[in-house]
C-alpha cells in the first residue's frame, strides 16, 4: 500500500529523513506515492537480497512500482534497538547491488508537483 501517514507513524518527529524534516520529508513522499498511483501502482514490492536485515547499521532496499515499474533505491539506518534513524535515497548504489540497474528511477527529493511526464531518459521526475 501507497501510505505516507503510516510511513510517519513510524518515523521520529526529532530526527530528518533525506535532511529535511519529517513532515517535509512525508509530504514528498506523499506526492511521490500520489503520482505513482496515477500511474496505476497500487504497491511497491520491495527487493532485497537474501542476507538478513542488520539491526543497528545501514541497509539497502530497490522499491519497484507493482505496474509502473519505477524504482527508487533507498537505504534505512537503524539503531541498536531497531528504531529508524534516517531513510535517505541513494543514485549511486553499486549495480551489483541495485535490482533494478535497468529500470526507470524515480525520486523523493526534487519532487514538487503532481504533473508527471515519462520520457524515454534513465531517471524520471515529476517535477
Amino acid at each position: 500500500m501507497l501510505d505516507a501517514e503510516m510511513i510517519s507513524d513510524l518515523l521520529d518527529e526529532k530526527l530528518t529523513y533525506q535532511d529535511f524534516p519529517k513532515h517535509i520529508f512525508i509530504r514528498k513522499l506523499g506526492d511521490l506515492f500520489h503520482n505513482l498511483k496515477s500511474l496505476g501502482d497500487t504497491k511497491l514490492i520491495a527487493m532485497v537480497d537474501d542476507a538478513p536485515l542488520p539491526v543497528g547499521g545501514n541497509f539497502g532496499v530497490s522499491f519497484e512500482g507493482n505496474n509502473s515499474c519505477l524504482f527508487m533505491d533507498i537505504v534505512f539506518e537503524v539503531d541498536e534497538v531497531g528504531y529508524i534513524t534516517d531513510i535517505y535515497e541513494i543514485t549511486d548504489m553499486d549495480p551489483e547491488e541495485s535490482i533494478l540497474s535497468v529500470r526507470q528511477r524515480v525520486y523523493i527529493d526534487n519532487f514538487s508537483s503532481t504533473e508527471h511526464l515519462l520520457d524515454d531518459d534513465e531517471s524520471t521526475s515529476f517535477d
